[in-house]
């Protein structure tokens, strides 16, 4: 059974600005808003544990891979974090590994996101 707490943050797509969980949930209630406006906000689910630096990791994150634990996969790789097939998984543009097995390998180093570092994604799509 997974214990991973359910929470999550929030891109401001008109402000341009990342809310953490804290500040969703600071006021009662405030985090209806985050779900009512889905054309305001980007929600995105705490996707695992976090990583070997003590980030936590979410969805929409870019995460840098740097073990090789499977002879098909490349020593390092940068995938985004996603939810597909009811699992939390790192996909770019030639795998899609589940986000469990990457991060049991010790391995796996959050570098940004989607929004906030765009310049990124071409290594990921």
């Amino acid at each position: 059974m997974n214990n991973r707490p359910i929470k999550f943050r929030a891109w401001s797509i008109t402000g341009k600005c990342m809310y953490n969980w804290e500040q969703i949930t600071v006021n009662q209630g405030s985090l209806y808003k985050f779900f009512l406006w889905p054309d305001v906000y980007e929600l995105m689910q705490f996707a695992a544990k976090p990583s070997k630096t003590g980030v936590e990791i979410y969805e929409g994150d870019l995460i840098k891979f740097t073990k090789q634990y499977k002879a098909e996969l490349p020593a390092e790789a940068i995938f985004e974090v996603v939810y597909r097939d009811a699992a939390f998984c790192g996909e770019n543009t030639d795998w899609l590994e589940y986000l469990g097995e990457l991060m049991d390998t010790g391995d796996v180093e959050v570098i940004g996101n989607i929004y906030e570092h765009q310049h990124l994604l071409q290594e990921v799509r």
